[in-house]
């Protein structure tokens, strides 16, 4: 069956005072340092590099991305780096401050939160935690202060959501860009999350999200 839910059912924030970013560089830092990508490789033999260009442009003109692909397409790794690379070219080719870049990934288990993050810091020519690429999981954290692309597994935001509350829920503090991976792999969690999603998004302009 399908669980529903009310944004009722998510506390108001018990946080004292502002609202405290999730990861990566304070709103107020103006996004930090400008970051250069050095990719060390380039997965150009999966079905999915010949469609970046395609997912790129469609997650700039839309709000939310339906993105379909066969197992072993590289869409799980691939796309959150597609997306970031994006923003930081927008970035640099901006002449203002450029706002924090906040990309999560969710997955429904906790080792493949894991697995991917290392994948993907692996093909940055990164060591997950120490640059843009980060994991939290149930009881542990391997964030850097640098971090703008972080897996975690869908409970680990839904605790997220309850700090924000019902006011703040997915605000820019926590996220820029969702994507939510295996999400036919329905369950519980899942449907919380996209429930209080579909009531807050008319409200977060800024928010880009991409179900795959």
């Amino acid at each position: 069956g399908t669980a529903v839910a009310t944004t009722s059912a998510i506390p108001q924030s018990r946080a004292v005072g502002r609202l405290r970013t999730w990861f990566g560089p304070d709103d107020e830092a103006g996004g930090g340092q400008p970051y250069v990508l050095r990719r060390k490789i380039v997965m150009s033999d999966l079905p999915i590099y010949g469609k970046r260009e395609l997912i790129i442009r469609a997650v700039k003109d839309n709000q939310v991305t339906l993105l379909q692909g066969e197992t072993g397409s590289g869409k799980t790794t691939q796309v959150p780096s597609y997306i970031l690379e994006e923003a930081l070219r927008q970035q640099s080719g901006s002449s203002t401050s450029a706002a924090p870049v906040r990309i999560v990934v969710t997955q429904p288990r906790r080792i493949a939160a894991i697995t991917v993050a290392k994948r993907v810091a692996e093909e940055l020519g990164e060591t997950v935690g120490e640059g843009v690429v980060g994991y939290k999981v149930r009881g542990v954290s391997v964030v850097s202060p640098k971090c703008k692309i972080l897996f975690c597994t869908t409970g680990v935001l839904l605790r997220r959501l309850s700090h924000e509350g019902q006011q703040d829920m997915f605000s820019p503090k926590t996220v820029t860009h969702l994507i939510v991976d295996e999400v036919h792999e329905r369950n519980c969690e899942t449907d919380f999350m996209l429930t209080f999603l579909r009531q807050v998004i008319e409200e977060r302009s800024q928010l880009k999200v991409v179900l795959m």
